[in-house]
């Protein structure tokens, strides 16, 4: 036990950053009601800041350069000291000072706006800053990654600390101090001062709070700044302990605090920082004492760290999630309307065909950012991309629960699905022989997709008590703790020395579907049809749930749960059922990809990237199919992101950073998302397509001929001048025309004030 004790002391500096963190997030929810994701990005820029202060001298302000010339240019940065390094003091306050910037900013232009959205229009406007201030990261500051190094007491080693007879390093006590310093000044300034006692009153009620002469706005920028400098204290001071800085530090790193705030009922500083500290050197106990002894399960060694937050944080809010508290007086914004589904059997008979002719068609190799690649390779990956967004589609879209673990589910499904297709037998894949029941693929993958859902309804059972941000948060520990849990875990997958899991190509009565084509991994036309009809099943499946009675429990569980039950809805069955169908629907999705990507890593599956597609989906339509789709074609490698690249070889620099802008202009802007955008017009073109005869071609001819012949030429010369490689003139000419036509329907749709076309004009319509 004595060893026990000294190694939890250890954790104090790791717990330290914890209690820091979770400090910020209590006092940015205090101050607007918001949970913020991307508390973490904020320490991580802070810490950049500070370090190349110290490298360079130079300060990098919190954007880009987007002026296209050379001789007016936006500042990107400041020299302070012309010699090289900053003073260290100097270096912290600057940094300070750019993160209360980075609050001032996330005030004003993400949270003010989206002051009444709904809650996931919230958490897509912090996933967005997230990936926004990653971009500038990945410009300003490079590829490198600087190791911080000590500031309070960087030489100071305490042996024997406290006669538990191990050495305490003394940045570590430091840190601690100074959580607590930090922590004591901000309880006495939310419970004595005058502006926390109006912080106070308004979280209760914001318009007895104005009644009182206090502005809401005012308070909230002030606790915007104070929440963004305690990020910064944290990523500043803490970064010798949490080793080498990258662009996505500290985003694992959040649960915790997370955990930590929600320990603090999201309003208690003092018991956050207790709880923060906690976390630390409980996970530091766990990690060394714990796993050295032969008591601890083999299995539960890889994960038993990361698992520690997802126990604190579901118990937490599963006995206490109704009594945290609610923001006061804030009419929060349902989310968009759910499109019913029309003509389902006229879309599969058009985009079936479609697809396959792109499956068999598109042009070959191409290079981009000096990397080389297939355009099938882009296509397949919308594909699959899309069959994962629909799980959020039906889950966050039809029935309001805001999940961030279905690519981890997804992941779930690829492993369970090579494991059991395993045989034990190397090969030149697989140099490590993984042993398994070596089931044909049919099998494996049903049984993948059965772990799948039960894994979604294990993980949707919190849901029965809490939900919106709150089950984000759940899902969020939930997909790092199967990270470490499951994927990383040798004893779980068998997978010995960082190795891949192969999976074996699926076959079709002896016909090789795989994605090996004869030009070269991932480009086979077969597969690629394979995923085309695979989505499209998955497309019918999910709009016939929208258009039958499940649907309807499901929009009226979203709507108004207590309303539902009320009508007769078993609110905990309809819930459970919408996350055993989503998993089962993620789960396709992950043994799609473990069949293109041939070999899987758990590197396929961070919880990072579960976010990215939650924002996609977000941003293509999360309350419709269309809006799936279309969130395929926007994910990274796929159709819409390789073109792109394929146009400009530096478009991939900025990509994180583009993202991160249309995620917060489409929360604030239009949160139903692209597929709504379209969708009127292409219903209607639709209708006119049915009953159009001669007379009506002849008159689209006559009106869009030119448009036509406009968009031909531009093909013919490439379009882009600029284009980074070889290109396929016919398909050049094909995107041409369609540029051309989605220009104009643009220009016809402003025109006519964003209404729909009339019906004597359907020759507008068809553009």
């Amino acid at each position: 036990m004595k060893d026990a004790i000294a190694f939890a002391f250890l954790g104090l500096g790791a717990g330290s950053f914890f209690a820091l963190m979770a400090t910020g997030l209590v006092v940015a929810y205090k101050g607007s009601g918001v949970i913020n994701f991307a508390h973490g990005s904020v320490a991580m820029y802070a810490a950049f800041t500070f370090n190349y202060l110290r490298i360079d001298g130079r300060l990098r302000l919190p954007w880009v350069d987007i002026l296209p010339t050379h001789q007016v240019n936006l500042p990107v940065q400041i020299t302070i000291s012309s010699g090289g390094k900053v003073n260290v003091w100097l270096a912290v306050l600057l940094a300070l000072a750019m993160s209360a910037l980075l609050g001032v900013g996330m005030h004003y232009l993400v949270f003010r706006p989206l002051r009444n959205a709904a809650p996931l229009g919230k958490v897509i406007g912090a996933i967005g800053v997230m990936l926004y201030l990653q971009g500038v990261a990945l410009v300003n500051f490079g590829s490198e990654n600087p190791q911080p190094k000590s500031i309070l007491l960087p030489d100071t080693l305490f042996k024997n600390f406290l006669g538990f007879g191990k050495p305490m390093p003394g940045e570590n006590l430091g840190l601690f101090i100074m959580a607590v310093l930090v922590g004591a000044v901000l309880w006495f300034n939310y419970k004595y001062t005058r502006f926390g006692l109006a912080t106070r009153a308004a979280a209760g009620n914001e318009k007895g709070a104005v009644l009182l002469g206090y502005s809401p706005e005012r308070l909230a920028l002030f606790n915007w700044i104070i929440a963004a400098m305690t990020a910064g204290l944290a990523g500043v001071f803490v970064g010798s302990i949490t080793g080498a800085l990258t662009p996505t530090k500290f985003t694992t790193l959040i649960v915790p605090a997370l955990g930590a705030a929600l320990i603090g009922s999201l309003s208690s500083v003092p018991i956050a920082i207790a709880g923060g500290v906690g976390i630390g050197m409980i996970q530091t106990v766990t990690s060394t004492w714990m796993t050295g002894k032969s008591w601890f399960p083999d299995w539960l060694q890889s994960g038993a760290t990361d698992a520690i937050p997802l126990v604190i944080i579901v118990l937490t809010l599963f006995l206490r999630g109704k009594s945290l508290p609610i923001r006061g007086n804030i009419e929060e914004r349902r989310l968009p309307l759910s499109p019913y589904p029309k003509r389902i059997g006229w879309h599969v008979a058009i985009l079936v065909p479609l697809g396959v002719v792109l499956a068999y068609g598109l042009p070959g190799d191409f290079v981009f950012a000096g990397l080389s690649g297939k355009w099938s390779f882009a296509f397949m990956t919308s594909l699959i991309a899309a069959m994962l967004m629909l799980s959020y589609v039906l889950l966050a879209g039809y029935v309001g629960q805001i999940s961030m673990v279905q690519l981890s589910i997804a992941g779930v499904s690829a492993f369970f699905m090579a494991r059991m297709s395993a045989n034990g037998v190397p090969s030149p894949q697989d140099p490590f022989a993984v042993s398994g029941p070596g089931l044909p693929w049919p099998i494996g993958a049903t049984l993948g997709i059965i772990v799948a859902i039960a894994v979604g309804v294990l993980l949707g059972i919190p849901a029965l008590r809490i939900r919106g941000v709150q089950l984000a948060v759940v899902t969020i520990a939930a997909a790092v703790a199967l990270q470490t849990l499951y994927f990383d875990n040798s004893k779980l997958t068998n997978l010995m020395a960082g190795s891949n899991a192969a999976v074996p190509p699926p076959t079709f009565f002896g016909v090789d579907v795989g994605s090996t084509g004869p030009r070269g991994l991932t480009d086979s036309p077969k597969f690629v049809t394979f995923c085309v009809i695979v989505l499209a099943a998955m497309c019918v499946i999910v709009s016939n749930l929208r258009r039958g009675s499940t649907g309807r429990r499901f929009l009226a569980v979203r709507a108004n749960e207590r309303a539902a039950a009320s009508a007769g809805i078993d609110v905990a069955r309809t819930k459970l059922l919408a996350f055993g169908i989503a998993s089962g629907l993620a789960g396709v999705a992950g043994v799609m990809t473990a069949f293109q990507q041939q070999q899987i890593s758990s590197s396929n599956w961070v919880y990072f990237a579960g976010l990215i597609a939650l924002a996609f989906a977000y941003l293509g339509g999360i309350t419709s199919v269309a809006g799936a789709l279309i969130g395929g074609m926007l994910t990274g490698s796929g159709l819409i992101s390789v073109f792109g690249s394929h146009q400009s070889s530096g478009l991939h620099t900025y990509t994180p950073l583009i993202g991160g802008v249309g995620m917060i202009l489409t929360a604030i802007i239009h949160p139903s998302g692209q597929a709504m955008l379209f969708q009127p017009l292409l219903q209607y073109f639709g209708r006119w397509l049915k009953a159009a005869r001669v007379p009506e071609w002849l008159v689209v001819a006559r009106r869009l001929g030119p448009y036509v012949v406009l968009g031909l030429a531009l093909g013919a010369i490439g379009i882009n001048p600029w284009r980074t490689d070889e290109w396929s003139r016919p398909w050049m000419m094909l995107v041409g025309v369609l540029l051309v036509l989605f220009v104009r329907s643009i220009v016809v749709r402003i025109r006519s004030g964003g209404h729909e076309p009339s019906s004597d004009s359907p020759a507008e319509v068809s553009a």
